[in-house]
């Protein structure tokens, strides 16, 4: 992970995302220096987005927080992220879908807050690629600039019946930020939800495989104590190199 695509520290994260109303919270850890790491939160809640960050989790270097354009770009975040909860693409969940040509498609997806619209890629077996947006709003010294963004996704794996992506890349301005594998995804669905999910798994012609998880690298701090979230859509992420913030390696059911 890297503002600038220069440098990139390790990190690992944990993030809670639900389809009904559309939002996440992300928490993750990310090794500056020796011994240190910041502890970076960001999130879309009820149409506010926030950005905060903090060196060791004390020295605020970064918080920006509120709707318009630092909500639309949050929200844009969640959007181009649904590829690891697919039945969120689906027109009954309020994406709105119009195609480009064989490999391209706009997909809108409307707030109460906000409307916005992202440019899809496709590959021949019908797999969301990449993802692009023509601006989004990016924090530039104390200025709010927008920039065109950039995501692809790759390295897709069957989880809970359906394919979704684990690997994850980003770039704002032409410049990649941000590089990140997904270590563990936990579905939950509701009846409706869980009948979306066979759907996609008619759709994409899925052969049922056992996919074993047993390590958790979450950074929920709770009374000082790391433990792995539950939630609607969890997954956790992490670069190369674990960060020294990130707790060791613990079994988890």
């Amino acid at each position: 992970m890297s503002t600038t695509g220069e440098n990139r520290k390790p990190f690992t994260s944990w993030q809670r995302a639900v389809v009904h109303r559309p939002g996440f919270l992300w928490n993750g850890c990310v090794a500056m220096l020796a011994g240190l790491a910041a502890r970076v939160h960001d999130s879309c809640i009820a149409g506010v987005g926030t950005l905060h960050a903090a060196m060791l989790g004390l020295f605020t270097v970064a918080d920006v927080q509120g709707g318009g354009e630092i909500a639309r770009g949050e929200l844009m975040r969640y959007f181009a992220e649904v590829a690891w909860y697919p039945t969120a693409l689906l027109p009954s969940q309020g994406a709105h879908w119009e195609a480009v040509d064989d490999h391209l498609a706009n997909a809108t997806l409307a707030d109460s807050t906000s409307s916005l619209t992202l440019l899809f890629r496709f590959d021949d077996a019908g797999l969301i690629t990449a993802i692009h947006a023509d601006a989004r709003a990016s924090e530039v010294g104390k200025d709010m600039i927008m920039l065109t963004w950039d995501c692809s996704v790759s390295n897709y794996q069957l989880r809970h019946g359906m394919l979704v992506p684990t690997r994850g890349r980003a770039a704002k301005g032409g410049k990649p930020y941000f590089v990140g594998d997904l270590t563990l995804l936990v579905n939950e669905f509701s009846p409706r939800q869980g009948k979306h999910a066979a759907e996609f798994a008619a759709l994409f012609q899925v052969i049922a495989t056992h996919l074993h998880v047993n390590t958790c690298y979450s950074l929920l701090y709770e009374h000082g104590e790391p433990r792995c979230p539950t939630s609607p859509f969890q997954l956790t992420m992490n670069s190369s190199k674990k960060p020294a913030c990130a707790p060791s390696n613990k079994a988890h059911p």
